[in-house]
């Protein structure tokens, strides 16, 4: 068997089975039926049963299972929408979709839930790790387990916001997935479908199945690691500037003035850091400085984090906690030791990573081998928005100080 989750692509697994197994698939298994696969009795990921999914040989039959969210390629909608809501528009592209086995079941985002979720973790790690010296014992992992809690606490504060910003779409005749494809390009967001059947919109980050610990001493690490290639990366583009959708201010007498175009402007940077810029020509629907922010942050984080540092490979029969290695998924924080180095025949590096692949195999030969892709956590990121008054060639800070200087 192989499976394999990556950031931007559809999961899918392939697994050999017995020709009768096939055979019994073949007779009793519906097109678009839902399929949780397990590792014993852990829910690795749900897909869906395609048409294409079974292949019988003589003696065996392969199966091949496909992301939940391919679900939404069924289906034909139409709308316009000048101004919605991320969670009105999702909704909406929900509701529109063909799915006679509940694939999906609901939708839902990232929530407050997952900031406790994240103290809770840092508390347990500094009270089994830290003890009374915590220089001797933590061999400076803690303030990595801190930079971590803060990048996530600031994705899910984040999120209480996105779901409310405003945008504008404009669906003729294209699949509910084409259109989420818009929303997710449009807010800087991503959508997945957990093991319950609830596709979630958001970042994967803010709401991690799994926050993964390498401790300054492998050989107490609950993982065994099989191999370890992380090394420090360049990230060649350092700040965003998004542009979004023009906002008419009226005169005096009620009318709209076509001169008074304001447009809000939304920047992120990685401070310390020298590198591109990423700026493209068409502006998104957004329609506040506030969503532009937020977006910007958002794309700053993937284009650092595509820059890819490297992989580990996990030995997960010999591991001592299969559970959180078969759950291991897109978005999971991975923090390793600064110390790591020590135990390493190369130059790599310790910090706080996201985990952007993971591809689990499973066969006679190599047992169970778990490989994941990470991009490190970008440091030092801010954040900032205006509105720009094309006319003036000027920046306000708000529409208050516009209309005061106009």
């Amino acid at each position: 068997m192989s499976t394999r989750s990556q950031r931007g692509k559809y999961s899918h697994a392939k697994i050999r089975i017995k020709r009768e197994d096939g055979d019994t698939i073949e007779n009793e298994v519906a097109v678009e039926e839902p399929v949780l696969l397990k590792f014993g009795d852990v829910v690795q990921n749900r897909y869906i049963y395609e048409s294409d999914s079974l292949r019988l040989a003589n003696d065996k039959a392969w199966l091949t299972l496909y992301d939940a969210r391919r679900i939404l390629n069924s289906g034909v909608i139409s709308n316009k929408f000048d101004e919605v809501s991320l969670e009105d528009v999702v909704s909406f592209i929900v509701e529109e979709r063909e799915d006679p086995f509940n694939a999906i079941t609901g939708y839902a985002f990232p929530d407050e839930s997952a900031n406790a979720e994240t103290q809770s973790w840092k508390e347990q790690y500094v009270e089994a790790v830290a003890g009374e010296d915590v220089d001797a014992n933590d061999g400076g992992l803690l303030g990595f387990v801190e930079t971590a809690g803060a990048f996530l606490t600031g994705l899910i504060a984040d999120a209480t916001f996105i779901r409310r910003d405003k945008g504008g779409f404009d669906f003729e005749d294209i699949s509910p997935n084409d259109a989420l494809k818009q929303v997710e390009a449009e807010y800087g967001v991503e959508a997945w479908v957990n093991e319950e059947g609830v596709l979630y919109v958001g970042r994967p980050e803010s709401s991690p199945n799994n926050r993964h610990v390498v401790p300054p001493n492998i050989r107490e690490s609950p993982y065994v690691i099989s191999d370890y290639n992380i090394t420090k990366g360049v990230t060649p583009i350092t700040n965003v500037h998004l542009t979004g959708t023009q906002t008419w201010q009226k005169t005096g007498d009620g009318m709209f003035d076509g001169n008074k175009a304001l447009y809000p402007i939304g920047r992120a940077t990685i401070e310390g850091q020298d590198g591109g810029t990423y700026a493209p020509d068409e502006p998104l629907r957004l329609r506040s400085p506030e969503a532009l922010e937020r977006a910007a942050r958002n794309r700053l984080i993937d284009l650092a984090m595509s820059e890819r540092n490297g992989n580990f490979v996990l030995n997960g029969f010999a591991s001592t906690e299969p559970e959180k290695l078969v759950t291991m998924s897109v978005g999971d924080t991975l923090v390793v030791a600064p110390n790591i180095g020590e135990y390493c025949t190369k130059d790599v590096d310790g910090g706080v990573f996201v985990v952007e692949e993971v591809q689990h195999r499973i066969d006679t030969r190599n047992g169970w081998k778990v490989t994941a892709e990470v991009g490190a956590v970008p440091d030092n990121i801010t954040t900032s928005s205006v509105w720009y008054l094309p006319e003036k060639d000027e920046e306000y800070a708000d529409l208050p100080a516009y209309q005061n200087d106009n």
